[in-house]
C-alpha cells in the first residue's frame, strides 16, 4: 500500500488502519474487506437497485456505475417492485469501525445522481423492528454531479442521522432525526478527483474537503461501530437522470482510515 500522507495534520497517534484502507489496484474488488451489495439495502422502491456488476476495480480506481438496464433483465423482486428503472452501485465493508479519520480522493460522476461517502450502523434482527433504539448514519458527503435543481449544483451535503426503531431502510417509515449544513464548492464534482474526509471523535465530529474545514458538530449520539460505505442512488425527489447522461461513473482512487492508538 503506497504511502499517503493525510489532507489534514492528525495527532501523532493516529495510525493507518490498513483493514479499511484500500488503493484499489488490480482487477477486482478486495472481498475479504468490501462486499459489493449491502445485505440489508437492496434498493429504493419504484426506482432502482443495487447491481454488484455496477461494481468494477480497474486502472488503480474503484468504479461504481449507474445505468438503465434493459426491460426484463433486472432480478425479479426488483421488476415486482418497479426498482428495476435504473441499476447502481454500492460497495461496503465487511467490518465495522468505531472514530477515525476517514479520507477518499474520488472523482464523481456526471449525472444526476446521488454520489456518497458514508458510516452507517443498521443494527441487527430483531434490534431495528423493536422499540427503544436507534440507528446511526454519518454522510461524509452526498453531492449530485449533473442535478436537475441548479441549487444542487456544486453543493456538498453533510448530515448526521438517528433513525428510531422500529424501522425499515430506505422506506421512510422511521421516526428521524437529522443534522447538517452543506456548502457549495467552486468546482464540478465531475471534473477532477478531490479529496474528502471526516474527523469523528467521541467529542465532534469534523468535515473537509481538499484539506479545508468544511462543517463542524458536536458529537451527541454516535457512538457505535458502523459500516463505510461509497454508493451511489437515484433519489426520486431530486429528478431522476437524464437518458444521455448513463452509463455513469463514480471513481474512487482511495480511501485511507487512520485511528488513535489507545
Amino acid at each position: 500500500m503506497k504511502e499517503i500522507l493525510p489532507a489534514i495534520p492528525l495527532p501523532d497517534n493516529y495510525k493507518l488502519n490498513e483493514a479499511f484502507s484500500d488503493d484499489f489496484d488490480g482487477d477486482r474488488l478486495d472481498e475479504s474487506k468490501w462486499n459489493p451489495l449491502c445485505p440489508w439495502f437492496l434498493g429504493r422502491l419504484g426506482a432502482f437497485y443495487f447491481d454488484p456488476g455496477n461494481v468494477a476495480v480497474k486502472d488503480g480506481l474503484l468504479r461504481l456505475s449507474a445505468r438503465m438496464p434493459e426491460r426484463g433483465s433486472a432480478p425479479l423482486q426488483h421488476r415486482l417492485t418497479h426498482s428495476d428503472r435504473f441499476s447502481t452501485a454500492f460497495v461496503q465493508s465487511r467490518e465495522r469501525i468505531r472514530y477515525g479519520y476517514f479520507e477518499t480522493r474520488c472523482r464523481c460522476m456526471k449525472a444526476n445522481v446521488c454520489n456518497a461517502f458514508w458510516l452507517h450502523d443498521p443494527l441487527d434482527p430483531p434490534a431495528k423492528w423493536l422499540k427503544g433504539d436507534f440507528s446511526e448514519e454519518i454522510d461524509i458527503f452526498e453531492v449530485f454531479g449533473n442535478p436537475a435543481a441548479e441549487s444542487r449544483r456544486r453543493e456538498y451535503l453533510m448530515t448526521i442521522h438517528k433513525y428510531f426503531t422500529p424501522y425499515i431502510e430506505a422506506t421512510g417509515n422511521a421516526d428521524s432525526e437529522a443534522k447538517g449544513s452543506s456548502v457549495h464548492l467552486p468546482f464540478e464534482f465531475y471534473e477532477d478527483f478531490h479529496r474528502y474526509s471526516l474527523l469523528w471523535t467521541p467529542e465532534k465530529l469534523s468535515w473537509y474537503a481538499d484539506g479545508r474545514l468544511l462543517y463542524e458538530l458536536p458529537n451527541t449520539y454516535h457512538f457505535r461501530a458502523m459500516h463505510l460505505n461509497f454508493d451511489c442512488e437515484v433519489m426520486l425527489w431530486e429528478g431522476i437522470p437524464s437518458a444521455e447522461d448513463l452509463p455513469a461513473e463514480f471513481d474512487i482512487d482511495y480511501v485511507r482510515v487512520w485511528q488513535a492508538e489507545s
